[in-house]
């Protein structure tokens, strides 16, 4: 139908009718390019997402900042306390960009779950890359030596890296990672 009213322009009316047809349907391409490329932008924004924070609630909150800034070297802020409800909190920033949130209130029930033997659903370690194979092992004598117990690794992994698993403080699993294996 569409094609037939412009063929009638053509027959029976004068030229520029024509082209004013053209141009409409011009615009009409444009329209809808614009509005993919402005889809696929949007996409694109959605896709460059990063993780910003995790949280710790903690009982002991200066020892587990302590730990990650000395082991880590997470920088941390000035600790935020809210009287109130007797929240404290330190956000610790590494070199990433990604912070951890330490966070001390009273009444916070304990975790039930066996963090150390056993594995659960949920959230179930924390893992800091490095650069090197060496710098992994380098981390897993630092915190064997500083009585953190090593619960498996260091050791290659059948998906590519080679990493170390241990626990901070308060018994939560962190991984010490790389993905350059020689």
């Amino acid at each position: 139908m569409y094609w037939q009213k412009t063929r009638m322009h053509w027959n029976y009316y004068p030229r520029h009718w024509v082209s004013v047809d053209l141009f409409r349907r011009f615009i009409w391409q444009l329209t809808i390019l614009f509005s993919a490329t402005q889809y696929i932008c949007f996409l694109t924004k959605t896709a460059s997402m990063t993780l910003d924070h995790v949280a710790i609630w903690t009982d002991q909150l200066e020892a587990l900042k302590d730990f990650y800034v000395k082991f880590f070297h997470g920088v941390p802020n000035e600790k935020y306390t809210n009287e109130k409800k007797q929240f404290h909190s330190y956000f610790l920033t590494f070199q990433s960009g990604t912070r951890l949130e330490l966070m001390s209130m009273p009444d916070i029930p304990d975790n039930c779950n066996d963090r150390i033997k056993a594995q659960h659903k949920g959230i179930i370690h924390l893992a800091f890359g490095v650069d090197t194979m060496q710098e992994v092992d380098e981390k897993a004598v630092e915190l064997k030596a500083a009585g953190f117990p090593i619960l498996s690794g260091p050791r290659k992994t059948g998906d590519g890296y080679y990493e170390f698993e241990t626990l901070d403080p308060d018994d939560n699993r962190l991984e010490v990672t790389t993905a350059n294996v020689f």
